[in-house]
């Protein structure tokens, strides 16, 4: 059997075996409790990671944005001030 075959058989195995799967309503129980409970652990993860970067004072991603905004606002300014003083010195 050349492996084209073998691959076109086996895509038809797992089609018929998702559409078997789909319509037991058992599996299907399961399958929205495992999700919930997965999406449940990964919640708890990201709280957990989030109160250890706080506990060991890692500045998050939200945190380096406003320090980056910040920075640009204080660039701006200080270069308007020395626009001022350039204007100033050639008066």
């Amino acid at each position: 059997m050349q492996l084209k075959n073998m691959m076109q058989i086996g895509e038809v195995k797992l089609q018929e075996t998702i559409q078997k799967l789909s319509q037991n309503k058992a599996f299907l129980k399961v399958f929205e409790h495992t999700l919930k409970c997965a999406l449940k652990v990964q919640e708890q993860s990201t709280q957990a990671t989030q109160s250890l970067f706080k506990a060991l004072s890692v500045p998050t991603k939200k945190d380096l944005k406003r320090l980056e905004d910040k920075l640009n606002e204080v660039e701006h300014i200080l270069s308007e001030v020395q626009e001022s003083i350039h204007k100033r010195n050639n008066e």
